[in-house]
């Protein structure tokens, strides 16, 4: 009998357990969805991602240890968790590897990827200026058929803006030069949509998807969003 009830009771305790743990994990899981979108933590959000991820799969590996005695159910709802934290684990060191040195020593491994990387063609503005009035008559249809189907599902066809910000008024949120919009293109905005194409397209692709984003400015747009970024002239 007392062994029946010490049984029981063990149970009761380690059911409670899992509900604080379950809880834990979820809490957890809120902060690395909200950890990419904090601007100001980006330089460490990586070594962040991978700490959290070792947590999780600690407090997992913890409370499977405690299952043997437990109803199977208990190892069902809990081992595929342990194996999303451990996938977890290797794609966040992965990604983190891929721009940092571990512990830290970021700046080898980023001089190595540079030394890697082809040399790209980028040119100064007064240079970007000519070729756009250059190409402004024929209305930069490579660009277009770069936009329509890269851009437009947030920025809209006619450039009014959706879930990205309008291009038709004088509001940039990285600069109004056309040495602005390619950098954007190439590089991406950490926290946002906007991914960097630089993988994607090569430089005379880039130049035209951003000479298109330019001449976009003063045409009319239905309902487009209001300024974002700042305002010039």
């Amino acid at each position: 009998m007392s062994e029946h009830t010490h049984s029981a009771g063990a149970h009761h305790s380690h059911a409670k357990t899992y509900v604080i743990t379950g809880v834990s994990l979820a809490i957890i899981t809120a902060i690395e969805l909200v950890l990419p979108f904090i601007e100001q933590m980006a330089a460490v959000t990586p070594y962040l991602l991978v700490f959290l991820s070792v947590i999780k799969l600690a407090a997992v590996i913890a409370i499977f240890m405690h299952l043997k005695g437990d109803h199977g159910v208990y190892q069902f709802l809990f081992l595929p968790p342990m194996g999303i934290a451990v996938a977890a684990i290797v794609i966040l060191g992965a990604m983190a590897i891929r721009t940092y040195v571990p512990f830290g020593v970021g700046e080898p491994r980023l001089a190595v990827e540079k030394a890697l990387d082809p040399p790209r063609d980028v040119w100064p503005e007064d240079k970007l200026q000519e070729a756009y009035a250059a190409g402004l008559a024929g209305g930069f249809t490579d660009g277009k058929e770069l936009y329509d189907a890269n851009c437009a599902s947030c920025h809209r066809n006619d450039g009014g803006g959706q879930t990205g910000p309008a291009f038709v008024d004088n509001c940039w949120l990285h600069g109004p030069q056309l040495a602005d919009h390619v950098s954007v293109l190439m590089n991406g905005v950490r926290g946002t949509q906007m991914v960097s194409f630089k993988e994607r397209f090569n430089d005379d692709q880039l130049r035209a998807l951003a000479f298109y984003v330019h001449s976009f400015q003063g045409k009319p747009a239905t309902n487009p969003k209001a300024c974002q970024g700042k305002e010039y002239n």
